[in-house]
């Protein structure tokens, strides 16, 4: 479950690098507005991640993977609706929120599942799902997108 979480992550971390010329298009916006897909999702994770781990702590991780899950998800599902750049960038505000709030309460499940002496493995089960969620978002959603678009992806 844990690397299938950082998967899941993974890919809707780097959904949309593979569609940028097709989000080009449909929004008319160039590479640098393009790119504020990317890292406003990043940022809201950045900004939140101290606040993150605290409300981990308070909720639990069960809480807060479901909640942290549900607003990606949700995040994405109004994503497919959307008809604006200004609303697909409020979308990926959106999304970073649950974004931090997975994040964190996995990597807290990394942590205790291995021993102190070991937390090498912690960060290996990170690395894993993560780098594996990169590579399928890479690989596969650009075909995917060629076949029935970003919306379909």
């Amino acid at each position: 479950m844990l690397i299938y979480g950082y998967f899941v992550f993974g890919i809707l971390l780097q959904i949309f690098p593979p569609l940028l010329s097709e989000l080009r298009s449909e929004f008319l916006i160039n590479n640098n507005t393009g790119s504020l897909v990317m890292t406003a999702f990043l940022a809201l994770i950045v900004v939140l991640a101290i606040p993150s781990g605290m409300a981990v702590d308070q909720w639990g991780r069960t809480a807060a993977i479901r909640a942290g899950l549900g607003i990606m998800l949700a995040g994405v599902a109004v994503t497919l609706s959307t008809s604006s750049w200004l609303l697909l960038l409020t979308v990926r505000l959106f999304s970073g929120v649950g974004g931090a709030l997975l994040l964190v309460s996995l990597i807290k499940i990394a942590a205790q599942l291995v021993p102190r002496n070991k937390l090498g493995l912690a960060v290996e089960i990170f690395a894993v799902g993560l780098l594996t969620g990169t590579v399928v978002a890479f690989n596969l959603l650009r075909p995917l997108d060629q076949l029935g678009g970003w919306r379909l992806v």
